[in-house]
């Protein structure tokens, strides 16, 4: 069974994004676009030399590269949009993509003002995805606890029945925690529903001071049943790319300095990467805007310590909130 994790670009398409490429402006400059909100829009690279852009939980645009053209394209549900959605959602030779500049920028501040009113504005999970994902990413600096270089982070398979079989030790193990917490008390953990499983898209890859590679998944405060089983939903990612971890370390930094050089990271970032591979995996629920009275609090405890007294590895939990222009960031 091979297990891919490929999201960086080929040469040429790099070449053509970074500040001297005539198709820097798909990329560049979208921190001023809407100026009183510069977290907008989240930029990143994905596989088949894909550039998505997201505001929020919210997919606003799809740039698909090839050698010699570019394909924009996106949900119908934009073409609400109008003028700018009916004239872009094609593919393009790059010279006539250059002329559309202004079509580009107007189409992404109207995606996303249609998109926000409701993944957005309620400042939940889909607003804090963004939050996070720039404060970690595009901004980061040595000072910060995580190097969030990926969102929605995914292993590839040639298969459906191969990621099937390989997730599913690894899901088994943690859904069996969930199953003695139910069982013992129903009315207090729920009862047990064995159709709803983990899923296998991490909300955050992000590389740590020490050089070790961190799986972050991210609960809003009010998503209670979320937070206290984050643990479990994380240990499945973690024990996932820990798995692999090996053979797609050189992809994983290869990435980050594609991102480096088109701007998506600063310079500094190269500072967190190994000189070799990836040696540790470790796992953390970030946790926003936590409510303090929140049942949660005492139950999300009682999944670290069950996890812990399995011999499992003991997941961390990091509680943020804003504090001016900056994030606080407690970790447990």
């Amino acid at each position: 069974m091979t297990v891919r994790y490929e999201r960086s670009l080929n040469k040429e398409s790099v070449d053509l994004l970074k500040s001297t490429g005539k198709l820097n402006f798909l990329i560049d400059g979208y921190e001023t676009w809407i100026p009183d909100d510069p977290n907008a829009f989240d930029i990143h690279l994905r596989e088949k030399n894909e550039i998505m852009i997201y505001h929020g939980g919210t997919r606003l645009i799809t740039i698909s590269l090839s050698n010699d053209s570019v394909k924009l394209s996106t949900d119908k549900s934009y073409s609400r949009v109008g003028v700018s959605y009916s004239t872009l959602m094609r593919e393009w030779a790059f010279d006539d993509l250059v002329k559309k500049q202004k079509e580009y920028k107007d189409y992404l501040i109207e995606a996303a003002r249609i998109a926000q009113n409701k993944f957005y504005d309620n400042k939940k999970e889909g607003w804090w995805s963004n939050r996070l994902s720039l404060y970690f990413g595009k901004n980061w600096d040595v000072e910060k606890e995580w190097l969030i270089f990926d969102r929605e982070a995914v292993l590839g398979f040639k298969k459906r029945d191969e990621k099937s079989m390989f997730y599913e030790k690894m899901k088994e193990k943690y859904l069996v925690i969930r199953s003695k917490f139910r069982k013992d008390n129903p009315k207090i953990w729920g009862k047990e529903d064995l159709r709803k499983s983990f899923g296998d898209e991490l909300d955050f890859l992000a590389i740590g001071p020490a050089k070790e590679l961190f799986c972050i998944e991210l609960k809003h405060g009010s998503y209670t049943s979320g937070i206290y089983w984050g643990p479990l939903q994380v240990s499945v990612y973690k024990d996932a790319f820990y798995e692999v971890v090996s053979s797609i370390s050189d992809n994983i930094k290869c990435l980050v300095k594609q991102k480096i050089d088109l701007g998506l990271l600063p310079v500094e970032a190269t500072k967190w990467l190994p000189d070799g591979k990836f040696k540790e995996v470790k796992a953390i629920v970030a946790i926003a805007d936590f409510n303090k009275k929140s049942s949660s609090k005492d139950k999300i405890k009682k999944v670290q310590d069950e996890l812990r007294n399995r011999g499992s590895y003991y997941v961390s939990v990091a509680k943020i909130e804003e504090n001016g222009s900056g994030l606080n960031v407690i970790i447990s």
